[in-house]
């Protein structure tokens, strides 16, 4: 039985060999010339290649990588191709997703992918359940709900470490960024999303400090919530970081980014 699987496997290899098992080959030679971490261009060459190739990027993210490559390879290939099916927002490849984020030993790039490409498909509700994971954190941003920007709020409000309080502060960003908002086609709940991710990033500003405080600034710029400085003012008022606020309300003033 274990060999007729496999069979079905090669099979199911064979039958979609084309343009992304080309690039496939190709894996370890840009793993050998990367400059950083991982090998970059994989993931825009699989996403010029077009909407055509879904089913082959399908079988491609089942198929276990060549044993001949590097750690990096295998992860580059790996995190491309779930991120190239998370663009496309192809439903045929939410099982893809859904497997690939239930295998929490896998490596927390991949992790992310998977929650990402699941975030895009609007899967919010079955991300949000699991927000207690860093590799959610780091995918649901795509998911542009208000359900998901008031869940990111509540677990800055759990005294998280500076390094998970950094990823809940750029997912808020990503959540109520304002640029993407009007890309959508359905916006009823921007306003709302928009106002939340910014009153929980000035409230982020206010209780941290360091590279927390300032990544909280950045993305309040990208937020760029019309409420954003009542929220400031608010925050004034109770006489918290007065002098840090001021700073803020200057550089939201200067620099508003998603405008």
């Amino acid at each position: 039985m274990k060999a007729l699987g496999m069979m079905v496997v090669l099979v199911s290899f064979a039958a979609f060999a084309g343009p992304v098992s080309d690039l496939r080959q190709s894996v370890p030679q840009a793993d050998a010339k990367k400059r950083g971490p991982l090998a970059a261009g994989l993931k825009p060459t699989l996403l010029a290649m077009g909407e055509g190739v879904i089913p082959e990027l399908i079988v491609e993210a089942s198929r276990p990588a060549d044993p001949s490559w590097s750690e990096s390879a295998a992860l580059a290939w790996r995190v491309s191709v779930l991120e190239a099916l998370g663009t496309h927002k192809d439903a045929r490849a939410r099982p893809v997703f859904q497997r690939q984020l239930a295998d929490t030993s896998a490596p927390f790039m991949v992790q992310r992918a998977a929650a990402e490409g699941l975030a895009k498909l609007g899967d919010a509700d079955v991300l949000i359940a699991q927000l207690d994971r860093d590799a959610v954190v780091a995918g649901i941003g795509s998911a542009r709900t208000h359900a998901v920007a008031r869940a990111l709020a509540l677990e800055l409000t759990k005294q998280p470490s500076p390094a998970r309080a950094k990823l809940l502060v750029k997912a808020l960003g990503e959540v109520g960024n304002a640029w993407a908002w009007a890309t959508l086609p359905v916006r009823t709940e921007e306003l709302a999303t928009r106002n939340e991710a910014a009153k929980s990033l000035v409230a982020a500003y206010v209780k941290f400090d360091g590279e927390v405080r300032n990544a909280a600034a950045t993305q309040l710029l990208i937020v760029d919530s019309p409420s954003t400085a009542a929220f400031i003012a608010q925050a004034r008022a109770g006489g918290l970081a007065v002098p840090e606020l001021d700073a803020l309300s200057q550089r939201v003033a200067s620099k508003p980014l998603g405008r």
